[in-house]
């Protein structure tokens, strides 16, 4: 039986602020504590979904916004650094999350401020569709410039086939196969998978069966509404994955928990069980 969720008080809230944020934020940003717990899931899910990749390595976590995500990769990472074409987001970013191994700077997804091949791993999520045609694809090639031989690029986009296409935010959204074609022209190695939000917000690879399905006996609405990808150019590709509830949680209580990957680790083992469960049956 379908969910009806117009009737979910935290839903309510998750539109009201929303509209909040659209009118005293000028551009399309999460801030942890503010959008309800749907969007906080959405958008810590990706970070957490990478924190063990960020582990010892050199990290860039392009268009990094408020700063919230580059700080969850930086507890692991040998060095972070969030890049932001807006020097008011890098100010506030610099304020808000403080680490030795933590910076923040302003700069071009274009132009990325790095040498060639001296990054391990550089994370970009919801960026591609903010900018036309020809900056998506410099900032594709940036990406493969300064990534080492054996780095990984991780980034998403929603599909464009999927959303509502009325975010004035959004210049040029991507299909899955215009997205794959992107990756591809710099990536020799490139993954899949899918995020999809729901009463659960989960990240898993294309073809495979989501756990919300599994619980609901239904799929969940607009799976796929997110893409995410795992690319390289040499190195064997990790596997990804996240798996939040994101009804009727605290966004604050989330955003704590997010700063610990120790904290998911239940989460991730109920995801098992569930699958070794439906295996059985």
């Amino acid at each position: 039986m379908a969910i009806d969720h117009r009737s979910d008080r935290s839903d309510v809230r998750f539109r009201m602020s929303n509209l909040w944020r659209r009118m005293t934020i000028p551009v399309e940003r999460f801030v942890p504590g503010q959008g309800g717990s749907r969007l906080a899931t959405e958008h810590l899910s990706r970070y957490l979904a990478c924190e063990e990749l960020a582990r010892g390595k050199r990290v860039l976590d392009a268009a990094s916004g408020s700063g919230y995500g580059t700080a969850i990769l930086a507890r692991d990472a040998l060095r972070a650094t969030g890049l932001d074409i807006s020097k008011e987001a890098v100010d506030s970013a610099r304020g808000a999350h403080q680490a030795e191994n933590l910076e923040y700077v302003v700069g071009s997804i274009t132009d990325i401020p790095f040498e060639d091949g001296t990054l391990d791993l550089l994370v970009s999520f919801e960026t591609l569709e903010h900018v036309p045609a020809d900056a998506q694809s410099k900032f594709i090639a940036e990406a493969r410039r300064v990534l080492a031989p054996d780095g990984l690029l991780v980034i998403s986009t929603p599909d464009r086939n999927l959303t509502n296409q009325d975010n004035e935010y959004h210049v040029q959204e991507l299909s899955e196969a215009e997205f794959m074609g992107l990756l591809r022209s710099r990536f020799d190695k490139v993954d899949l998978y899918f995020q999809n939000i729901w009463e659960y917000t989960e990240i898993i690879k294309a073809g495979e069966t989501p756990v919300c399905a599994q619980i609901h006996m239904e799929p969940p609405p607009q799976y796929g509404l997110y893409m995410i990808a795992v690319c390289s150019v040499a190195a064997d590709l990790p596997r990804i994955d996240a798996l939040l509830r994101s009804a009727n949680c605290d966004t604050a209580s989330l955003y704590e928990q997010s700063l610990s990957w120790r904290i998911t680790a239940p989460l991730r083992q109920v995801k098992g069980f569930l699958k070794r469960g439906h295996r059985k049956h």
